[in-house]
């Protein structure tokens, strides 16, 4: 399963002369640790760019880089080492939380930094997650293969069986929200922590139908032979007065063959089955999530073959040379024959035909009773379900 929820880019700056800030470890009075956030908080399932801030004994600062950050007047990151009480902290100074949320939803996320030229120079901080910020879980089927050259698309795979449960989730530090759990056919399930209202940006599970294949395009033509040279005249002994013969008139060139047809798009699967099941108690919990079934595009079409180049036309034959014996000879060098036409270039081939898309899933809501629906995750302390009457 992926879950996309926003990325971290690179950027670099080129430019000349020094990058990277020098870090002068001598003057530091203090190091501070959190994300670009004036409250401190990030979204859940995205990656965290964490910042080192660095105060001189002068009072001035200096941060450390990010990616998004170009190089020019940062500090590189491998001048501090970092921890976490939950995920792990790369060498770029992001964060990434464990995939499962049951983990960490409900505690505060503690960061600490030290200077690696003076580990006794350390900084602790404390980030919030946000669970506001929507994101897509991809459950796509998987799309078709593309053809080879003169081969069709593969057909998409159709989307999968879902099971998706909701509920409330009572937390010390962010009140109420919203436990998502999803199940892929037989696999283990697979929980989210969203916001307990709708937010702008939607919680979305994709469970669309793979896109059909791109065909491959037709098989380009043979190009034609060229056509023969003409044979040379045959020259005049040298000690008479004739003339050279006529050179031969070259062959024509031959026929390009046709290019082939592009090849037939693969068809579109059908999108998914999901049953959304939630606590009877609260019918809005199905209102929190966007469930999308559609089915898969159809796969493009091979664009048609080439047709082969007609062969060049044959050279024509030079003309003999005549006899030069005795004084005043009229003897002329024979002609030179007709250069052959070329051949003609073949016809390109047929494109071929798209795919057909498939059909979209089907959805079902379910009011179920939360005691039933969440028995396990009750059973192991999950504070589920919440008072009646008490719904975002």
């Amino acid at each position: 399963m992926r879950f996309h929820a926003g990325a971290v880019v690179a950027v670099s700056l080129a430019a000349c002369g020094p990058r990277y800030a020098k870090l002068d470890v001598d003057r530091i009075q203090s190091v501070a640790v959190g994300v670009d956030d004036a409250a401190q908080r990030f979204c859940a399932y995205a990656a965290v760019p964490l910042r080192a801030v660095v105060t001189y004994t002068d009072g001035k600062q200096a941060r450390s880089r990010t990616p998004a950050d170009g190089e020019r007047g940062f500090l590189r990151t491998s001048e501090f080492a970092w921890g976490v009480n939950h995920g792990t902290i790369n060498s770029l100074g992001v964060l990434a939380l464990p995939t499962d949320p049951l983990a960490w939803y409900d505690e505060p996320i503690r960061i600490d930094v030290s200077v690696v030229a003076r580990p006794t120079i350390v900084a602790e901080g404390v980030v919030e997650p946000r669970f506001d910020c929507g994101g897509t879980v991809d459950l796509r089927g998987a799309a078709g293969a593309r053809g080879g050259e003169g081969e069709d698309g593969g057909p998409g795979a159709p989307g999968p069986t879902v099971e998706v449960a909701l509920a409330y989730l009572e937390t010390q530090h962010h009140g109420r929200l919203a436990l998502v759990r999803t199940r892929r056919d037989d696999d283990p399930p697979e929980y989210f922590v969203i916001a307990a209202a709708r937010s702008p940006k939607p919680f979305v599970l994709d469970v669309s139908g793979g896109d059909g294949g791109w065909a491959g395009q037709g098989v380009a033509g043979a190009d034609g032979l060229p056509g023969i040279p003409g044979r040379p005249g045959i020259d005049a002994d040298p000690a008479s007065c004739a003339d050279g013969g006529p050179g031969g008139d070259g062959g024509d060139g031959e026929l390009g063959t046709p290019g082939g047809d592009g090849a037939r798009g693969g068809d579109g699967a059908r999108g998914g089955h999901v049953v959304v099941r939630y606590d009877a108690r609260f019918p809005e919990l199905a209102s929190l999530i966007d469930v999308r079934v559609d089915g898969g595009a159809a796969g493009l079409a091979g664009t048609a073959g080439e047709g082969g180049r007609g062969g060049t036309g044959g050279a024509a034959g030079a003309g003999g040379r005549a006899g030069t014996a005795g004084e005043g000879c009229p003897a002329v060098d024979g002609p030179a024959g007709l250069a052959g036409e070329p051949g003609v270039d073949g016809p390109a081939g047929l494109d071929g035909e798209g795919g057909v898309a498939g059909p979209p899933g089907t959805v079902e809501q379910v009011a179920s009773d939360v005691a039933v629906l969440f028995a396990d995750e009750l059973g192991r302390g999950l504070p589920v379900g919440g008072a009646a009457g008490g719904g975002a």
